[in-house]
């Protein structure tokens, strides 16, 4: 009787979930890796200390809250199951579709860390690895159990991830199918441009030059980073927006820093800056002196701190630096306005005409975003500008949400716009979506089930797990002295292996298989 009142208090009913569950399911999601990085990352008395507060503020999300709750019927659920199910098979996750060249380091690191020793150690450099391995962590940790490595797992754990996501997301789109799948294939003009000039001689454009991509890029290339982010920034603007309750958000985000560091640094502005205008601009400060204030803010914030000065032990080898500082001048702005100022032209004008039928978020915060979106984009960290690539990713997440939002609400009411200019504008944006979808066609063929049932149709080969014996020599041997693998390496007698880390247990030079 007891354990049917604790189900029906967190789902409404036996068989529908609402989101005080869904809040439950994502933090415990985000959570499971932390735990599993603060046992082996760090020497004790740290470890335990870490585990026992990550338990603590787990086991008050069981606490009953009398905000109100979105109930999901039986069928969306299953609806969002299989949209996670389907998508996640098309990213690549797991090796049952084609993935893209990323993967030759994921399914590396899910190799490294299976077959050998945590913390992660690079011995033939006597070195530790310093990388947000948190995406990662949960598959491994099961192979280790059963003594394989196991794509099933990998995809399931994925799935779930998008699963939660995508439920989050869900809610805020109003509940819209045809939203979610356009969700992922809005994407910017800048990518399409550089294609475009690549392929002629007309302009070269570097490929660090800060640009738009679409969830499904993400989804595709960076899972480990997607994620983590979407469920966080639907549970963010959930919490802030419709249950008012912005003090619950703290936790959650420090979890998602050892899942992807640089979209963690953006959701963390935003927060911040919530928090000051919650709590400083609208003179909530008896709010912050109160005994929540320790559990909602000062424990996350002393949790997360052995993580930070894990990612401090950085090495900083990585290219760096103002994104002007790399071309002249003139050929800097050129590549700025081509990558990035027309999509912020494009999609502030799309908002524009939009953004008061979207009834989520003040305009004021819309206009926050674009100028954020401006500040982080004028820095490059990483070969690629992993930086900006990966900052973006809250940003437009919650520009989409907006957008599908306000488009939604023109639909119900047939309130199309008069402007021929503004109905040529939304069919830029749609032409975009279908050159997003041509590019992802092939995914119907180069996948496990067609080569397993016309194999002569498909060249599709899933990329190996166990080619190197760690994503080092992996590294070094696929990208040569482009600095990849630098990036993963901590620096010798940083604070973190003085004081913080684990003794390494393979200490032994590995040699390539």
């Amino acid at each position: 009787m007891n354990l049917l009142i604790s189900v029906e208090a967190f789902t409404g009913s036996p068989s529908i979930m609402h989101t005080t569950l869904l809040r439950l399911l994502s933090i415990a999601y985000l959570l499971i890796p932390n735990v599993l990085f603060s046992y082996g990352w760090f020497r004790q008395p740290y470890a335990i200390l870490l585990v026992v507060g990550y338990c603590f503020l787990l086991g008050r999300e069981f606490i009953p809250h009398d905000s109100p709750k979105s109930y999901f019927k039986k069928r969306e659920v299953l609806f969002l199951a299989l949209f996670a199910l389907v998508w996640t098979f098309f990213s690549g996750a797991g090796g049952f579709s084609d993935q893209k060249s990323d993967f030759f380091a994921h399914n590396a690191k899910f190799y490294d860390l299976y077959k050998n020793p945590w913390p992660t150690y690079f011995p033939e450099i006597g070195r530790f690895a310093c990388y947000y391995f948190g995406y990662y962590l949960f598959p491994a940790f099961v192979a280790k159990l059963s003594g394989q490595l196991s794509p099933m797992v990998i995809y399931l754990w994925t799935a779930l991830g998008f699963f939660l996501g995508l439920s989050w997301v869900y809610l805020l789109i109003n509940r819209r199918k045809w939203a979610l799948f356009a969700l992922f294939w809005i994407r910017g003009l800048g990518f399409i441009l550089y294609l475009f000039f690549r392929n002629t001689e007309w302009l070269s454009i570097p490929i660090y030059r800060p640009v738009i991509n679409g969830l499904i890029q993400h989804s595709s290339y960076v899972p480990n980073q997607l994620i983590g982010t979407m469920i966080l920034t639907g549970m963010l603007l959930d919490a802030v927006f419709v249950r008012k309750r912005i003090a619950t958000m703290a936790f959650p985000i420090t979890l998602n820093f050892i899942w992807a560091i640089f979209p963690s640094i953006t959701l963390t502005l935003l927060y911040a800056g919530l928090c000051g205008y919650h709590y400083i601009g609208k003179r909530n400060y008896k709010e912050l002196w109160s005994w929540t204030s320790i559990p909602n803010f000062l424990l996350p914030a002393l949790l997360i701190l052995p993580t930070l000065g894990y990612f401090l032990s950085a090495n900083g080898s990585t290219i760096k630096g103002w994104i002007w500082s790399f071309d002249p001048p003139a050929d800097a702005l050129l590549y700025y306005v081509l990558g990035l100022g027309l999509d912020l032209l494009l999609y502030y004008y799309i908002l524009q005409s939009l953004w008061e039928r979207q009834r989520l978020l003040p305009v004021g915060f819309i206009k926050a975003l674009f100028v954020l979106l401006v500040l982080l984009s004028t820095y490059r960290m990483g070969y690629h500008n992993d930086w900006f690539y990966r900052t973006q990713i809250p940003i437009f997440l919650i520009l989409i949400i907006v957008l599908l939002r306000a488009f939604d609400t023109m639909l119900t009411h047939k309130s199309w716009p008069q402007s021929r200019l503004t109905l040529g504008v939304y069919a830029l944006a749609v032409f975009m979506m279908i050159l997003q979808m041509s590019s992802y066609v092939h995914q119907l063929k180069d996948n496990v089930l067609i080569k397993t049932l016309a194999p002569s149709l498909t060249t599709f080969k899933p990329m190996p797990y166990d080619r190197y014996p760690n994503v080092y020599q992996l590294m070094k041997d696929v990208y040569k002295d482009r600095g990849d693998a630098e990036q993963y390496l901590g620096n010798k007698g940083s604070f973190y292996e003085q004081h913080l880390a684990k003794t390494p247990i393979n200490t032994k030079t590995c040699q390539s298989e």
